[in-house]
């Protein structure tokens, strides 16, 4: 087996890959039906340069084109890119190419979020009040915009049961880029005000409320009805937990 054979693990819905000739970088793939077997069929090369990428050298094609191609057909991909349109990676990872992480824009549109909301991103204080991650959805075609809170936010003083996400949907890039934009620049006062936004459809999730038993008080995996909760704790109390990513997850309509 040769040295540089590319390394991949599976995490839920995405694979990773890692290949000593992308020197330490991983690269991502949607845990997608025969994707991982074609896009292993090839071998791909890293880029360098300040947003590096991966190429095929035989088929001349990026890995992000390669697995558009696969779930829509290279046809329809071309006419897509026809129209003065290119693929964006919405984390501006070049090396994320899971499906939720692409989708096809203008070039007007992805030079305006270069200069905006990517150097927002870069700017991404060590302490959040809240952390926002946009995916979209090439199953439902639409654009999702996740904030999860660090802190206890209150959005219904009667129940006075804290939110800890807004599920955000929307039909268009151009909806998406002013609210993204906007959330990003109310990082510093911690606050923004959710009738401003554009979006289709908002869902909000209550905040859970997990008591540790006594046998509990040490373990990192908590079960509450089937479901997962890990135990974040700092090293003293000086020191508190935030996320600074959250994973796509579909919204049931109901």
């Amino acid at each position: 087996m040769p040295e540089d054979v590319v390394k991949i693990q599976e995490i839920g819905n995405v694979i990773k890959l890692e290949r000593d000739q992308w020197k330490g970088r991983q690269a991502w793939i949607s845990n997608y039906p025969g994707l991982k077997e074609a896009v292993l069929k090839h071998t791909w090369t890293c880029t360098a340069g300040k947003h590096p990428y991966l190429k095929s050298s035989v088929l001349n094609v990026s890995l992000h084109r390669f697995v558009l191609d696969f779930l829509y057909g290279k046809e329809y991909i071309d006419n897509m890119l026809s129209h003065d349109n290119i693929i964006e990676h919405i984390d501006n990872n070049g090396l994320n190419c899971a499906y939720d992480n692409l989708h096809i824009i203008s070039a007007d549109y992805n030079k305006a979020k270069a200069f905006t909301i990517d150097k927002e991103i870069d700017n991404l204080a060590n302490k959040e009040a809240f952390a926002t991650d946009v995916y979209y959805s090439h199953c439902k075609g639409y654009y999702q915009m996740q904030i999860f809170f660090n802190r206890n936010i209150y959005f219904n003083r009667i129940n006075r049961m804290p939110i800890e996400m807004f599920f955000c949907q929307y039909v268009d890039f151009r909806s998406l880029y002013i609210d993204w934009l906007y959330v990003l620049g109310c990082r510093s006062k911690g606050q923004f005000e959710i009738e401003k936004f554009h979006a289709e459809k908002i869902w909000a999730r209550d905040r859970p409320d997990v008591v540790l038993t006594e046998e509990e008080a040490d373990h990192v995996i908590i079960e509450r009805d089937g479901q997962i909760f890990l135990a974040l704790r700092p090293d003293n109390k000086d020191k508190f937990t935030i996320l600074v990513k959250t994973v796509f997850q579909e919204i049931d309509d109901e």
